[in-house]
């Protein structure tokens, strides 16, 4: 799960649903410190993981704001990366309708940009080991998880749709996807 950081990440970054902000902190910037805007609907998870960054040096914004929604303007635009893991499965709908993330998310990358991230695929899938299928199942219950309808057909699509380039890649249960190119969308 760090590799795409690894090789995606760039100087002037985008982390949505920055959970701890782990992966931010493990990440190589090999350029110095990053500029990083953090934007989650919880302000919890955006103060912790913008003290953990601040203290590794990077300068960081923590913005308000939903997937499902154009990115607030005091995000800015002009992002080289943008993460989004482990977000995707657990907004309701499908990825024909949450996947109007995609085009905000795309409307402030540069040219050049790249977006990855990571989700959990539902229909059609089910879990490889009993761990994998307790959790999903609880989670579900819980009202946590939101991908019993999302499948990778329909993902592909909605990249496909807002990247001229785009991959996906199994890693067990989880899918791990890249857009690179955006489509200059009306």
């Amino acid at each position: 799960m760090l590799e795409p950081y690894r090789h995606n990440i760039g100087h002037r970054h985008l982390e949505v649903g920055p959970g701890s902000g782990w992966y931010l902190a493990h990440a190589d910037f090999s350029d110095g410190p990053a500029q990083i805007t953090l934007m989650d609907l919880n302000p919890t998870p955006l103060a912790f993981t913008a003290r953990r960054l601040r203290k590794a040096g990077h300068a960081v914004d923590e913005v308000v704001g939903s997937v499902l929604d154009p990115v607030p303007a005091a995000a800015g635009t002009g992002y080289d990366s943008i993460g989004i893991n482990f977000v995707m499965h657990c907004i309701p709908g499908n990825f024909t309708e949450k996947g109007v993330a995609f085009q905000h998310l795309s409307r402030v990358l540069t040219a050049e940009g790249v977006l990855f991230g990571s989700t959990i695929l539902g229909r059609g899938r089910t879990p490889r080991t009993l761990f994998g299928r307790f959790l999903t199942t609880a989670y579900s219950r819980a009202g946590a998880f939101n991908n019993s309808d999302d499948d990778r057909d329909d993902l592909e699509t909605a990249l496909t749709t807002v990247f001229e380039e785009h991959t996906l890649t199994d890693v067990g249960d989880v899918t791990l996807f890249t857009g690179r190119r955006p489509r200059q969308l009306t």
